[in-house]
């Protein structure tokens, strides 16, 4: 299982992040309003394990020798699960075979991907802070893996994004929120099945489209990366899709959220 340590990355534009990229640095001087940042980012749910009381549960690990100050010797990490099934998975495994008590007790929860970007900005300056660590699905690992092969590339990590370009002038693809609007929006895909499912609705209403896109692979951290740095306008019509489970998962449990801010 690929992770990926939040630390958004430096990419300088959207149309020209066409492969994964992992992070570097946390957040630099926002560009984008950071409202405008969380309307983007909120609809986009995230998984992690919580106690009985619903805080949210982290782990402390030591710090490598390279890494380790002298007053800070360890690091807090957090799980950032995309698969609400993942998160349960990791409670049956790991969290069993460390401590069968708390694992009884302990249950997935949701999380806006806006609030562990407010957590994130909140733990920048501090020497000891805590760290998100994404947790993207084996299976979007593959497809990107699959889709990089063919261009010769490799999958560096990340989670993997997925969206469609035009073959010839190599710029994305836009869609519409209904008939009665001429604003693009651009539909960033969680779940290449759902990218899939999208296509064939577009052949469909034009026989021509089937030759005329292509599938890439960006990453989530590259996206957040972009919209820390860069203000331009068409970043706030960025829509994200999110997975088939992740939506089957908040319609069961709408009111399973953390009483707790993370890290307390």
């Amino acid at each position: 299982m690929i992770k990926s340590l939040i630390r958004w990355s430096a990419t300088v534009g959207i149309v020209a992040a066409t492969v994964l990229s992992t992070g570097i640095d946390r957040f630099k001087a926002l560009a984008l309003p950071n409202e405008q940042i969380l309307e983007i980012l909120n609809p986009v749910p995230v998984f992690t394990i919580a106690n009985k009381d619903g805080q949210a549960i982290t782990i402390t690990r030591p710090l490598e020798d390279q890494e380790a100050s002298e007053g800070n010797k360890e690091q807090t990490l957090l799980y950032v699960f995309m698969s609400p099934q993942d998160a349960k998975n990791y409670i049956d495994t790991v969290v069993k075979e460390k401590n069968s008590a708390l694992a009884n007790d302990a249950t997935v929860i949701t999380l806006p991907l806006g609030y562990i970007f407010e957590e994130s900005q909140k733990l920048e300056n501090q020497d000891k802070g805590l760290l998100f660590q994404f947790i993207p699905t084996q299976q979007s690992q593959t497809n990107a893996q699959e889709i990089l092969a063919e261009e010769g590339k490799q999958y560096p990590g990340g989670v993997p994004l997925f969206w469609i370009k035009d073959k010839t002038s190599g710029q994305p693809i836009p869609s519409f929120e209904n008939n009665n609007t001429s604003e693009p929006i651009w539909r960033l895909f969680f779940e290449k099945n759902r990218l899939d499912a999208a296509v064939q609705e577009s052949i469909q209403d034009d026989v021509d489209f089937d030759s005329n896109f292509k599938v890439e692979v960006i990453s989530l951290e590259g996206i957040i990366g972009v919209l820390v740095q860069k203000d331009d306008e068409y970043l706030q019509q960025i829509r994200f899709v999110i997975s088939n489970e992740s939506q089957n998962f908040i319609l069961q449990n709408a009111s399973n959220t953390p009483s707790a801010p993370i890290g307390e």
